[in-house]
């Protein structure tokens, strides 16, 4: 098994730097109006989750990277509400984007902060 010398190895992050890709290219499609609302937001969000997941990686213990495993599994939660609110409002289908990516996301996030946390915080 190979050793990973870097968070772009981590399969986790490269989905979910491909989610937030597919949150920049689905929020041009966004009205100009939701330029500073949602379209900021989610793209926030979503650029949140790879971004914690490597500050995860470079963290020294493991408790410390447990803590941002979560954040990044808070992040994607976040902006999983701003995908459904999107498709309520009929601003994008689930054809424009799908929240299926960001369920294995979110997955593989909860084993990476189950694998990581002490049992008596979990």
């Amino acid at each position: 098994m190979p050793t990973i010398t870097g968070f772009r190895q981590l399969k986790v992050w490269q989905k979910a730097v491909q989610v937030s890709l597919d949150v920049y290219h689905a929020t041009k499609r966004l009205p100009a109006d939701e330029r500073f609302g949602l379209t900021s937001q989610m793209r926030r969000a979503a650029a949140s989750v790879g971004a914690n997941i490597a500050e995860g990686y470079a963290s020294r213990g493991p408790r410390n990277r447990a803590r941002f495993f979560a954040m990044a599994k808070t992040s994607a939660e976040e902006l999983r509400h701003y995908i459904i609110l999107t498709q309520m409002l009929g601003l994008l289908s689930p054809r424009d984007l799908s929240e299926a990516p960001l369920d294995e996301v979110c997955a593989m996030l909860y084993r990476l902060w189950e694998s990581n946390c002490p049992a008596d915080e979990r």
